[in-house]
Protein backbone atom coordinates (compact mmCIF):
# COMPACT_ATOMS: atom_id res chain seq x y z
CA UNK A 1 0.00 0.00 0.00
CA UNK A 2 3.06 2.15 -0.22
CA UNK A 3 2.27 5.58 -1.60
CA UNK A 4 -1.50 5.14 -1.73
CA UNK A 5 -3.56 8.21 -0.95
CA UNK A 6 -4.63 8.58 2.64
CA UNK A 7 -8.27 9.36 1.99
CA UNK A 8 -9.93 8.20 5.19
CA UNK A 9 -8.60 10.57 7.82
CA UNK A 10 -6.90 13.91 8.25
CA UNK A 11 -3.22 13.56 7.30
CA UNK A 12 -0.65 16.34 7.33
CA UNK A 13 2.51 15.97 5.20
CA UNK A 14 5.82 17.69 5.74
CA UNK A 15 5.77 18.45 2.01
CA UNK A 16 2.94 20.94 2.65
CA UNK A 17 4.27 22.37 5.88
CA UNK A 18 7.97 22.99 5.25
CA UNK A 19 7.25 26.24 3.44
CA UNK A 20 5.23 27.64 6.34
CA UNK A 21 6.89 29.66 9.06
CA UNK A 22 7.41 27.60 12.19
CA UNK A 23 6.04 29.83 14.91
CA UNK A 24 6.66 27.24 17.62
CA UNK A 25 3.24 27.81 19.18
CA UNK A 26 0.64 25.28 20.23
CA UNK A 27 -2.57 25.67 18.27
CA UNK A 28 -5.69 26.50 20.21
CA UNK A 29 -8.43 23.92 20.53
CA UNK A 30 -10.75 25.50 17.99
CA UNK A 31 -8.02 25.45 15.36
CA UNK A 32 -7.31 21.86 16.23
CA UNK A 33 -10.96 20.95 15.80
CA UNK A 34 -11.08 22.55 12.37
CA UNK A 35 -7.93 20.69 11.37
CA UNK A 36 -9.35 17.51 12.87
CA UNK A 37 -12.43 17.64 10.64
CA UNK A 38 -10.81 19.07 7.52
CA UNK A 39 -10.65 16.99 4.32
CA UNK A 40 -7.13 16.72 3.00
CA UNK A 41 -6.25 17.84 -0.49
CA UNK A 42 -4.22 15.00 -1.98
CA UNK A 43 -1.64 15.40 -4.77
CA UNK A 44 1.57 13.83 -6.08
CA UNK A 45 3.58 15.79 -3.53
CA UNK A 46 1.86 14.01 -0.66
CA UNK A 47 2.32 10.63 -2.30
CA UNK A 48 6.00 11.17 -2.98
CA UNK A 49 6.54 12.43 0.56
CA UNK A 50 4.87 9.38 2.08
CA UNK A 51 6.79 6.98 -0.19
CA UNK A 52 10.12 8.61 0.58
CA UNK A 53 9.44 8.63 4.31
CA UNK A 54 8.32 5.00 4.26
CA UNK A 55 11.48 3.91 2.50
CA UNK A 56 13.63 5.63 5.11
CA UNK A 57 11.62 4.05 7.94
CA UNK A 58 11.27 0.53 6.58
CA UNK A 59 13.33 -1.05 9.39
CA UNK A 60 11.16 0.43 12.18
CA UNK A 61 8.65 -1.48 14.28
CA UNK A 62 5.00 -0.77 13.48
CA UNK A 63 2.47 0.99 15.69
CA UNK A 64 -1.25 0.25 16.05
CA UNK A 65 -3.69 2.47 17.95
CA UNK A 66 -7.11 0.98 18.52
CA UNK A 67 -10.16 1.91 20.56
CA UNK A 68 -13.35 -0.02 21.00
CA UNK A 69 -16.49 1.05 22.83
CA UNK A 70 -18.42 -1.76 24.46
CA UNK A 71 -20.96 -1.94 27.25
CA UNK A 72 -18.91 -3.98 29.75
CA UNK A 73 -15.81 -2.87 31.57
CA UNK A 74 -13.74 -4.70 34.19
CA UNK A 75 -10.08 -4.54 35.26
CA UNK A 76 -6.45 -6.67 35.05
CA UNK A 77 -2.41 -7.42 36.93
CA UNK A 78 1.55 -6.61 37.70
CA UNK A 79 3.38 -3.75 36.11
CA UNK A 80 6.89 -4.20 34.80
CA UNK A 81 9.43 -2.76 32.47
CA UNK A 82 11.18 -5.29 30.24
CA UNK A 83 14.39 -4.68 28.36
CA UNK A 84 14.93 -8.01 26.61
CA UNK A 85 17.13 -9.32 23.82
CA UNK A 86 14.38 -9.49 21.20
CA UNK A 87 13.80 -13.23 21.42
CA UNK A 88 10.90 -12.91 23.83
CA UNK A 89 11.75 -16.33 25.20
CA UNK A 90 13.25 -15.10 28.46
CA UNK A 91 12.67 -12.21 30.81
CA UNK A 92 15.86 -10.82 32.33
CA UNK A 93 15.01 -10.30 35.97
CA UNK A 94 17.76 -7.72 36.40
CA UNK A 95 15.98 -5.50 33.88
CA UNK A 96 12.56 -5.64 35.54
CA UNK A 97 11.81 -2.41 37.39
CA UNK A 98 8.61 -1.62 39.18
CA UNK A 99 7.29 1.77 38.17
CA UNK A 100 4.73 2.36 40.86
CA UNK A 101 4.75 4.11 44.22
CA UNK A 102 4.83 0.70 45.92
CA UNK A 103 8.33 -0.15 44.66
CA UNK A 104 11.01 -0.49 47.33
CA UNK A 105 13.66 2.06 46.38
CA UNK A 106 16.40 3.83 48.29
CA UNK A 107 15.19 7.27 49.39
CA UNK A 108 18.39 8.95 48.28
CA UNK A 109 17.97 7.55 44.77
CA UNK A 110 14.42 8.87 44.67
CA UNK A 111 15.56 12.29 45.83
CA UNK A 112 18.32 12.53 43.21
CA UNK A 113 16.01 11.37 40.40
CA UNK A 114 13.30 13.80 41.39
CA UNK A 115 15.84 16.62 41.68
CA UNK A 116 17.17 15.83 38.20
CA UNK A 117 13.65 16.06 36.83
CA UNK A 118 12.87 19.35 38.62
CA UNK A 119 16.20 20.88 37.58
CA UNK A 120 15.69 19.81 33.96
CA UNK A 121 12.30 21.53 33.69
CA UNK A 122 12.74 24.30 36.24
CA UNK A 123 12.30 27.07 33.68
CA UNK A 124 8.92 25.85 32.44
CA UNK A 125 7.29 24.57 35.62
CA UNK A 126 4.47 26.95 36.53
CA UNK A 127 2.28 27.41 39.58
CA UNK A 128 -0.51 25.66 37.66
CA UNK A 129 1.61 22.49 37.66
CA UNK A 130 1.64 22.14 41.44
CA UNK A 131 -1.42 19.89 41.59
CA UNK A 132 0.08 17.55 39.01
CA UNK A 133 3.49 17.43 40.68
CA UNK A 134 1.97 16.75 44.10
CA UNK A 135 -0.05 13.80 42.79
CA UNK A 136 2.81 12.21 40.81
CA UNK A 137 4.16 9.01 42.49
CA UNK A 138 7.79 9.81 43.40
CA UNK A 139 9.12 6.41 42.32
CA UNK A 140 8.14 7.18 38.72
CA UNK A 141 11.14 9.49 38.39
CA UNK A 142 13.71 6.71 38.60
CA UNK A 143 11.75 3.88 36.95
CA UNK A 144 13.52 3.98 33.55
CA UNK A 145 17.08 3.00 32.55
CA UNK A 146 19.54 5.79 31.76
CA UNK A 147 20.30 4.42 28.28
CA UNK A 148 21.43 6.71 25.43
CA UNK A 149 19.37 7.00 22.22
CA UNK A 150 20.36 7.66 18.62
CA UNK A 151 19.18 10.55 16.48
CA UNK A 152 18.84 11.05 12.71
CA UNK A 153 20.09 13.99 10.65
CA UNK A 154 16.54 15.38 10.59
CA UNK A 155 16.30 15.39 14.37
CA UNK A 156 19.47 17.46 14.66
CA UNK A 157 17.77 20.21 12.67
CA UNK A 158 15.55 22.38 14.87
CA UNK A 159 12.90 22.98 12.19
CA UNK A 160 12.76 19.43 10.84
CA UNK A 161 12.57 18.01 14.36
CA UNK A 162 9.35 19.99 14.84
CA UNK A 163 7.87 19.10 11.44
CA UNK A 164 6.48 15.55 11.18
CA UNK A 165 6.70 13.58 7.97
CA UNK A 166 3.06 12.70 8.61
CA UNK A 167 0.41 13.55 11.21
CA UNK A 168 -2.82 11.64 11.82
CA UNK A 169 -5.48 12.20 14.45
CA UNK A 170 -9.02 11.04 14.98
CA UNK A 171 -11.45 9.54 14.92
CA UNK A 172 -13.66 11.74 12.79
CA UNK A 173 -17.41 11.77 13.40
CA UNK A 174 -17.64 8.92 10.88
CA UNK A 175 -15.09 6.85 12.84
CA UNK A 176 -12.80 6.55 9.84
CA UNK A 177 -9.42 4.91 10.30
CA UNK A 178 -6.04 6.55 9.85
CA UNK A 179 -2.80 5.09 8.57
CA UNK A 180 0.66 5.88 7.28
CA UNK A 181 1.95 3.21 4.90
CA UNK A 182 2.63 0.02 6.87
CA UNK A 183 4.08 1.84 9.88
CA UNK A 184 1.03 3.24 11.67
CA UNK A 185 -2.63 2.30 11.75
CA UNK A 186 -5.38 3.76 13.94
CA UNK A 187 -8.99 2.63 14.27
CA UNK A 188 -12.04 3.27 16.46
CA UNK A 189 -15.25 1.22 16.52
CA UNK A 190 -18.38 1.42 18.69
CA UNK A 191 -20.78 -1.45 19.35
CA UNK A 192 -23.31 0.59 21.31
CA UNK A 193 -26.86 0.09 19.96
CA UNK A 194 -28.81 2.68 17.98
CA UNK A 195 -31.44 4.49 20.03
CA UNK A 196 -33.71 4.59 16.97
CA UNK A 197 -33.45 3.31 13.38
CA UNK A 198 -30.93 5.52 11.59
CA UNK A 199 -30.59 7.69 14.71
CA UNK A 200 -27.74 8.28 17.14
CA UNK A 201 -26.25 5.50 19.21
CA UNK A 202 -26.05 5.22 22.95
CA UNK A 203 -22.77 6.70 24.08
CA UNK A 204 -22.44 9.16 21.20
CA UNK A 205 -20.31 11.12 20.62
CA UNK A 206 -17.38 8.71 20.67
CA UNK A 207 -15.06 9.86 23.46
CA UNK A 208 -11.91 8.00 22.40
CA UNK A 209 -9.19 9.97 20.61
CA UNK A 210 -5.83 9.13 19.06
CA UNK A 211 -2.99 11.18 17.63
CA UNK A 212 0.27 10.14 15.96
CA UNK A 213 3.21 11.95 14.38
CA UNK A 214 5.87 10.23 12.27
CA UNK A 215 9.46 11.49 11.98
CA UNK A 216 12.58 10.10 10.35
CA UNK A 217 13.67 7.77 13.10
CA UNK A 218 10.92 8.40 15.65
CA UNK A 219 7.17 8.09 16.19
CA UNK A 220 5.15 10.02 18.77
CA UNK A 221 1.75 8.52 19.62
CA UNK A 222 -1.06 9.04 22.11
CA UNK A 223 -4.37 7.35 22.85
CA UNK A 224 -6.96 8.86 25.20
CA UNK A 225 -10.29 7.59 26.51
CA UNK A 226 -12.74 10.18 27.82
CA UNK A 227 -14.25 9.13 31.15
CA UNK A 228 -18.02 8.84 30.89
CA UNK A 229 -20.20 10.05 28.04
CA UNK A 230 -20.82 13.40 26.42
CA UNK A 231 -19.05 16.28 24.73
CA UNK A 232 -16.97 17.24 27.78
CA UNK A 233 -15.48 13.76 27.94
CA UNK A 234 -14.73 13.87 24.23
CA UNK A 235 -13.15 17.30 24.49
CA UNK A 236 -11.00 16.11 27.40
CA UNK A 237 -9.76 13.12 25.38
CA UNK A 238 -9.13 15.34 22.37
CA UNK A 239 -7.09 17.83 24.37
CA UNK A 240 -5.18 15.09 26.20
CA UNK A 241 -3.97 13.32 23.04
CA UNK A 242 -3.31 16.29 20.76
CA UNK A 243 -1.61 18.57 23.27
CA UNK A 244 0.56 15.69 24.48
CA UNK A 245 1.83 15.15 20.93
CA UNK A 246 2.29 18.90 20.47
CA UNK A 247 4.39 19.15 23.63
CA UNK A 248 6.67 16.20 22.79
CA UNK A 249 7.10 17.26 19.16
CA UNK A 250 8.30 20.74 20.11
CA UNK A 251 10.93 19.37 22.53
CA UNK A 252 11.90 15.89 21.32
CA UNK A 253 15.14 17.11 19.74
CA UNK A 254 16.69 17.43 23.20
CA UNK A 255 16.05 13.77 24.18
CA UNK A 256 19.43 12.12 24.72
CA UNK A 257 18.53 9.07 26.82
CA UNK A 258 15.52 6.97 27.84
CA UNK A 259 15.25 8.42 31.33
CA UNK A 260 15.14 11.96 29.96
CA UNK A 261 12.47 10.84 27.50
CA UNK A 262 10.42 9.61 30.47
CA UNK A 263 10.78 12.96 32.20
CA UNK A 264 9.56 14.70 29.06
CA UNK A 265 6.57 12.37 28.86
CA UNK A 266 5.63 13.33 32.42
CA UNK A 267 5.74 16.99 31.41
CA UNK A 268 3.61 16.16 28.38
CA UNK A 269 1.00 14.59 30.65
CA UNK A 270 1.08 17.68 32.86
CA UNK A 271 0.54 19.83 29.76
CA UNK A 272 -2.44 17.66 28.74
CA UNK A 273 -3.97 18.01 32.20
CA UNK A 274 -3.55 21.80 32.15
CA UNK A 275 -5.11 22.04 28.70
CA UNK A 276 -8.10 19.90 29.74
CA UNK A 277 -9.07 22.36 32.49
CA UNK A 278 -7.98 25.48 30.56
CA UNK A 279 -10.72 27.96 29.69
CA UNK A 280 -13.11 26.85 32.44
CA UNK A 281 -13.94 29.22 35.28
CA UNK A 282 -14.36 26.14 37.40
CA UNK A 283 -11.96 23.27 36.51
CA UNK A 284 -14.54 20.78 37.77
CA UNK A 285 -16.73 21.72 34.80
CA UNK A 286 -14.20 20.14 32.43
CA UNK A 287 -14.23 16.48 31.50
CA UNK A 288 -11.63 13.89 32.48
CA UNK A 289 -9.73 11.33 30.41
CA UNK A 290 -7.25 8.49 30.66
CA UNK A 291 -4.12 8.73 28.52
CA UNK A 292 -1.30 6.58 27.23
CA UNK A 293 1.35 8.37 25.22
CA UNK A 294 4.91 7.67 24.19
CA UNK A 295 7.74 7.93 21.72
CA UNK A 296 9.58 5.28 19.70
CA UNK A 297 13.35 5.88 19.96
CA UNK A 298 16.28 4.18 18.26
CA UNK A 299 18.80 2.78 20.78
CA UNK A 300 21.12 0.84 18.42
CA UNK A 301 21.44 0.00 14.74
CA UNK A 302 18.93 -2.84 15.15
CA UNK A 303 16.96 -2.07 18.31
CA UNK A 304 14.32 0.44 19.32
CA UNK A 305 12.73 1.38 22.61
CA UNK A 306 9.11 2.41 22.92
CA UNK A 307 9.10 4.68 25.97
CA UNK A 308 5.67 5.67 27.23
CA UNK A 309 3.67 6.96 30.16
CA UNK A 310 0.22 5.85 31.21
CA UNK A 311 -2.50 6.96 33.56
CA UNK A 312 -5.79 5.08 33.57
CA UNK A 313 -6.70 1.74 32.02
CA UNK A 314 -5.54 1.91 28.41
CA UNK A 315 -3.01 -0.81 27.62
CA UNK A 316 0.09 -1.33 25.49
CA UNK A 317 0.95 -4.72 23.99
CA UNK A 318 4.18 -5.70 22.25
CA UNK A 319 4.15 -8.34 19.51
CA UNK A 320 7.58 -9.93 19.13
CA UNK A 321 7.98 -11.16 15.58
CA UNK A 322 10.81 -13.55 16.46
CA UNK A 323 9.09 -15.37 19.28
CA UNK A 324 5.55 -14.87 17.90
CA UNK A 325 4.50 -13.85 21.43
CA UNK A 326 2.53 -10.88 22.72
CA UNK A 327 3.48 -9.17 25.98
CA UNK A 328 1.15 -6.97 28.02
CA UNK A 329 3.70 -4.26 28.84
CA UNK A 330 1.17 -2.50 31.11
CA UNK A 331 0.24 -5.63 33.09
CA UNK A 332 -1.17 -4.57 36.45
CA UNK A 333 -2.18 -1.01 35.57
CA UNK A 334 -5.80 -1.77 36.49
CA UNK A 335 -5.99 -1.19 40.20
CA UNK A 336 -9.67 -1.87 41.01
CA UNK A 337 -10.33 -5.17 39.28
CA UNK A 338 -13.95 -5.36 40.45
CA UNK A 339 -14.95 -1.70 39.98
CA UNK A 340 -15.87 -0.98 36.37
CA UNK A 341 -16.12 2.77 37.05
CA UNK A 342 -12.58 3.14 38.36
CA UNK A 343 -9.90 3.32 35.63
CA UNK A 344 -7.15 3.70 38.25
CA UNK A 345 -6.32 7.27 37.27
CA UNK A 346 -7.26 10.12 34.96
CA UNK A 347 -6.30 13.61 33.82
CA UNK A 348 -8.55 16.58 34.55
CA UNK A 349 -9.92 17.84 37.87
CA UNK A 350 -10.70 14.84 40.05
CA UNK A 351 -8.96 15.02 43.44
CA UNK A 352 -9.14 17.71 46.09
CA UNK A 353 -7.81 21.03 44.79
CA UNK A 354 -8.66 20.22 41.17
CA UNK A 355 -5.67 17.97 40.56
CA UNK A 356 -5.57 14.83 38.41
CA UNK A 357 -5.89 11.28 39.73
CA UNK A 358 -2.41 9.80 39.23
CA UNK A 359 -2.67 6.69 41.43
CA UNK A 360 -1.49 4.38 38.66
CA UNK A 361 0.69 6.85 36.76
CA UNK A 362 3.69 4.90 35.44
CA UNK A 363 6.55 5.08 32.98
CA UNK A 364 7.52 2.08 30.84
CA UNK A 365 10.01 1.13 28.15
CA UNK A 366 10.06 -1.96 25.97
CA UNK A 367 12.78 -2.99 23.52
CA UNK A 368 11.56 -3.92 20.04
CA UNK A 369 12.97 -4.78 16.63
CA UNK A 370 12.19 -4.60 12.95
CA UNK A 371 8.70 -5.98 12.13
CA UNK A 372 7.64 -5.98 15.80
CA UNK A 373 4.27 -4.34 16.52
CA UNK A 374 3.34 -2.00 19.37
CA UNK A 375 -0.42 -1.97 20.08
CA UNK A 376 -2.03 0.82 22.12
CA UNK A 377 -5.63 -0.01 23.02
CA UNK A 378 -8.47 1.36 25.13
CA UNK A 379 -10.28 -0.74 27.73
CA UNK A 380 -13.01 -1.43 25.19
CA UNK A 381 -10.51 -3.60 23.33
CA UNK A 382 -8.86 -5.50 26.17
CA UNK A 383 -12.13 -5.98 28.07
CA UNK A 384 -12.90 -8.49 25.34
CA UNK A 385 -9.93 -10.51 26.60
CA UNK A 386 -11.23 -10.56 30.18
CA UNK A 387 -12.32 -14.07 31.28
CA UNK A 388 -15.18 -12.69 33.39
CA UNK A 389 -16.53 -10.66 30.45
CA UNK A 390 -16.18 -13.73 28.23
CA UNK A 391 -18.36 -15.75 30.62
CA UNK A 392 -15.69 -17.86 32.33
CA UNK A 393 -16.15 -18.77 35.98
CA UNK A 394 -13.22 -19.19 38.41
CA UNK A 395 -13.70 -22.96 38.32
CA UNK A 396 -12.92 -22.85 34.58
CA UNK A 397 -9.49 -21.47 35.52
CA UNK A 398 -8.91 -24.18 38.15
CA UNK A 399 -9.89 -21.95 41.08
CA UNK A 400 -12.20 -23.47 43.68
CA UNK A 401 -14.70 -20.60 44.02
CA UNK A 402 -18.41 -20.37 43.24
CA UNK A 403 -18.15 -16.93 41.61
CA UNK A 404 -15.74 -14.04 41.00
CA UNK A 405 -17.14 -12.35 44.10
CA UNK A 406 -15.55 -15.10 46.17
CA UNK A 407 -12.06 -14.52 44.72
CA UNK A 408 -9.75 -11.95 46.33
CA UNK A 409 -8.69 -8.86 44.37
CA UNK A 410 -5.06 -10.00 44.24
CA UNK A 411 -6.00 -13.47 43.01
CA UNK A 412 -8.44 -12.02 40.46
CA UNK A 413 -5.78 -9.63 39.20
CA UNK A 414 -3.30 -12.50 38.82
CA UNK A 415 -5.80 -14.80 37.07
CA UNK A 416 -6.94 -12.18 34.60
CA UNK A 417 -3.36 -11.21 33.84
CA UNK A 418 -2.44 -14.83 33.16
CA UNK A 419 -5.56 -15.30 31.01
CA UNK A 420 -4.74 -12.19 28.99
Amino acid sequence: RLGEKATQTQVKSRAHSLGAEDKGKVEDTKTKKRRHRKTVVEDDLVNSSETSASNRMKSQPSLVLSTFLSQKSLRSADRWDIDGDGSGATEKKDDLTLSSSSSSTDTSELDSSEKRFLARFEDEIRSSDVNFLEETPRSVYQSLPNRPVLTSVDLNDDKLSRTPLMHIEGPTDKEESGSFSSHVHALTRSTYPLMSPGGPRMGDPVCDMWCCEVFDGRIIAALSDGCGWGHKSREAAFRASTFFCDYIRMRQRSIKDIQEAGYMLLRGFCESHNKIVSGYDNPWDAGTATLVGGILLKVSETAWSFVFASVGDCKVFHYNRRSKQILDVTAGNRIAVSDAKDPGGRLGAFVEGGGPDLRNMALYSVICYEDDIIMMVSDGVHDNLDPEVLGYEPIDLNINAASWDNVSEDKTRFLKSQFL
